[in-house]
Formats: C-alpha cells, sequence, structure tokens
C-alpha cells in the first residue's frame, strides 16, 4: 500500500483492518489488511456499478459486520464476510475522513458534510 492512506478501521471482531488508500485514478481501492502480519489479504477496487474513484471516510457496523464508505455523493455498503460491495446509496453529502460514523443500536448512519457544515442521518 505505498498509496496516501485516507482512512483506516477495525473490520469487526477479526485481527482485520480495512485501509481506504488513494492510488492515480482509477485504482483508488480499499484493502483488507491482516492485523498481526500487516499482508494485503483482499483488495475492492470498484466496477460500473460501485465507482470507488472519490472516497473518503470508512466506518464498521460492528453489529452486522457491514463497512460503510463514502465515496464522493454515494454511501457503499460491504459485506466484510465475501468483501464484496452490496449497495450505494446516494447522500446529499461530500464526507472526507472522519465525517462518517455508525449507530447500529439505532441502525443509523451519520456523514458529516464537510462542505456545507451539516449532519446527514440516513436510517431515521
Amino acid at each position: 500500500m505505498a498509496d496516501s492512506a485516507c482512512g483506516v478501521v477495525h473490520a469487526g471482531t477479526t485481527d482485520q483492518a480495512c485501509a481506504v488508500h488513494l492510488g492515480p485514478a482509477p485504482r483508488r481501492q480499499i484493502s483488507v489488511v491482516d492485523g498481526r502480519s500487516g499482508e494485503v489479504m483482499v483488495s475492492l477496487v470498484g466496477d460500473r456499478e460501485y465507482h470507488l474513484a472519490d472516497f473518503y471516510a470508512v466506518a464498521v457496523d460492528e453489529e452486522s459486520g457491514r463497512l460503510y464508505v463514502a465515496s464522493g455523493q454515494d454511501l457503499l455498503m460491504v459485506d466484510t464476510e465475501g468483501w464484496s460491495v452490496v449497495s450505494a446509496t446516494p447522500v446529499d453529502a461530500m464526507t472526507y475522513s472522519s465525517g462518517l460514523a455508525v449507530d447500529p443500536t439505532a441502525e443509523r448512519v451519520h456523514l458529516l458534510d464537510t462542505v456545507r457544515g451539516e449532519l446527514v442521518i440516513l436510517g431515521e
């Protein structure tokens, strides 16, 4: 992962971490790293349906095992069992590094729109 990292989050109850890093476009990707060895286990690079070109923040729902990625103006949901993107939800927010959080109890995702300074809550 020689490119610049823009976010990292622990992936559930395992010894895995998800590192989001920016390579030269279109090679932006999410790498799942073994927490003990530091080796990349799998990388998600997106596709035509789920584009990973402009992501800025990551968060994990520990209860459901879902990884959320703020990707430009989309919120991507990644299944951490099979490491695949399962959905993309359009959101009216530009979220950077620490502007994404998951509340598993209330089943809500919070995004901070850093351009307008507003909080966007999904799942209400």
